[in-house]
């Protein structure tokens, strides 16, 4: 019996005995079916994190015109995400006062 964790589910799949392979090659496939598999998880659940977080966090124009400006200044100069977040944060609270006063 071979069991592997797929997202959201786990799936037993039985094997005949003249098909089991033996050794290392197999354990060898089987990890890297393990592998590919975590990746994908993670790969579709920091995707979903990021569309609701996104879609959730750019409500109003001040805040999506903050986002497409580091996403460009990221992109193209490659300044360090810590560095972006504390000078976004700062325009957002000087922009606050100002279109909400």
């Amino acid at each position: 019996m071979m069991s592997l964790w797929c997202p959201g589910h786990s799936v037993a799949l039985p094997r005949p005995k003249g098909l089991q392979r033996r050794g290392a090659d197999s354990r060898r496939g089987l990890r890297e079916k393990l592998v590919v598999c975590a990746i994908t998880s993670a790969i579709g659940a920091i995707t979903g994190a990021v569309i609701v977080l996104g879609a959730r966090a750019l409500v109003d124009l001040p805040t999506t015109i903050i986002a497409l400006v580091s996403l460009a200044l990221l992109w193209r100069y490659k300044i360090p995400e810590p560095i972006m977040v504390t000078v976004s944060g700062i325009v957002g609270l000087i922009l606050w006062p100002l279109l909400h006063g």
